[in-house]
């Protein structure tokens, strides 16, 4: 008995070590994996690039996909304008107590206390700048900073933008912590269905305005927030599915705005650059690239990104690319690629040729 138990337990040993020298491959960056993938699944992935003005590759651009974090975009153009008209004032000082009546624990993979971290000393007195509230809703991706300027810039105003953008597919946003605290009010239920059926019964109309209520809870007391946790995964699942979407190309549309910078005002370029290009904070950047910048997201089963350059010899690149349905593993190796797959796309002829080959083999 004890040898075959040996023999077992060696069996599921090895199982085990095979498995975590899989994943361990697996995990390697690659800078073909990202558009290998899309290639193969244009029903759930969108892909655009653009260099210099011209269409390299397309792949779905006109479906609406969910946004997840990309979406934050629009918040810092929406910003910067406001900045520029003189209706927000960058330097005001901001409580951190305000932010934290939108910060759910558990809920934005540790981004608002990393964003805490890394700025505490741009912090004075408890209080943060406006300016730094968006660098670090882009940055980080803090979903905390980013309900509180949906709030204070105005929802209606961000929703307005995108006409101003002419953006032909993009949903209006919704109050981001709001809907992933939706499952915690029992007033969302519908009849004989359960909270997952409920939420996605809904309407958008009647989605965005269990938003609304629940952004007024989180406004007017710390603890709601403190009260809420973590959803299970089905109803994360629904959240994930009914985030605000838009597709590939009108956010090529939104990079080639940035990347121009002819469409808004000086004023309003000025305000974005700073949260709009983290990857110029880097001094080794600053060798090949004039300016570059972007914004991603995930969730459980999405990966999005929408990214702009210009480089040192004035080449001009926006890069789109949205996936959705992704399994856990499938997504944790994506991300694992994305600087490779960026990084190969600026900077090599020959990818970006392997790339468009790829995709007019699959057609």
């Amino acid at each position: 008995m004890l040898k075959k138990l040996l023999i077992a337990g060696g069996i599921v040993l090895l199982l085990i070590i095979g498995a975590l020298v899989w994943l361990s491959q697996s995990m390697k960056p690659s800078a073909t994996s990202i558009y290998e993938y899309i290639a193969d699944h244009p029903e759930d992935c969108s892909l655009v690039l653009h260099r210099d003005g011209e269409e390299l590759v397309s792949i779905s651009a006109d479906i609406a996909r969910p946004l997840a974090s990309s979406v934050k975009t629009v918040i810092a153009i929406e910003y910067a304008h406001q900045a520029a008209a003189g209706l927000i004032e960058p330097n005001e000082m901001i409580s951190l107590s305000e932010l934290e009546h939108y910060y759910i624990s558990g809920t934005d993979g540790g981004a608002h206390p990393a964003w805490l971290k890394h700025d505490a000393s741009e912090i004075y007195d408890d209080k943060v700048s406006i300016a730094n509230i968006v660098k670090g809703m882009i940055w980080f991706s803090s979903n905390a900073n980013t309900e509180w300027l949906q709030d204070r810039l105005g929802l209606v105003n961000i929703n307005n933008r995108l006409d101003s953008l002419g953006l032909s597919s993009h949903q209006d946003l919704i109050y981001l912590v709001s809907s992933q605290a939706l499952d915690k009010d029992e007033s969302n239920l519908r009849g004989d269905l359960d909270m997952k059926e409920s939420l996605r019964a809904m309407s958008q109309d009647e989605y965005a305005q269990a938003c609304e209520r629940t952004h007024a809870k989180l406004k007017a007391d710390t603890s709601y927030a403190k009260s809420c946790g973590l959803s299970p995964l089905p109803l994360q699942r629904v959240w994930s599915d009914r985030l605000t979407s838009a597709s590939a190309a009108d956010y090529l549309k939104i990079m080639k705005m940035l990347n121009s910078k002819t469409d808004f005002t000086p004023e309003v370029y000025e305000y974005l650059e700073t949260p709009m290009q983290a990857v110029m904070s880097n001094p080794a950047n600053s060798t090949w690239l004039k300016h570059s910048g972007g914004k991603g997201g995930s969730t459980g089963w999405v990966l999005t990104k929408a990214m702009y350059a210009t480089d040192s010899q004035d080449h001009t690149t926006e890069l789109v690319y949205f996936m959705d349905n992704l399994g856990v593993i499938k997504n944790m190796q994506l991300q694992a690629s994305i600087n490779e797959f960026e990084k190969s796309v600026l900077q090599s002829e020959e990818f970006r040729q392997k790339l468009l080959a790829t995709v007019l083999s699959k057609k």
